[in-house]
């Protein structure tokens, strides 16, 4: 996904998931999904992905992409619900998330 080939990844993760059924690929193909704009498909994914009883940076990356989807599409009030979720899900992890915990 580095080189920007969106979709050709998103196809991948989800043959990935077709073969192994596990939220981690379906996660990867919902971030594919929001490189390139498509919400629909990316909030799909990961409404599948969160299906599963998903710890960890896992359920990190769900909540941080649900909060990125809502405040996208100018809804507010479910982006902002979804960051405390992902606050919560940092939090739990020890702050560990994709950096090092930050005090404002």
């Amino acid at each position: 996904m580095r080189r920007g080939e969106f979709e050709e990844a998103r196809a991948y993760f989800v043959k990935a998931f077709e073969l192994q059924r596990f939220p981690v690929p379906l996660v990867y193909a919902a971030i594919a999904s929001y490189k390139i704009n498509d919400m629909k498909w990316a909030d799909y994914y990961l409404r599948e992905a969160d299906k599963y009883d998903s710890k960890g940076l896992t359920e990190l990356r769900i909540d941080g992409y649900k909060a990125l989807i809502f405040i996208k599409e100018d809804n507010m009030s479910e982006g902002f619900r979804a960051l405390q979720e992902y606050t919560a899900s940092d939090e739990h992890l020890g702050g560990r998330g994709y950096g090092k915990k930050t005090t404002y």
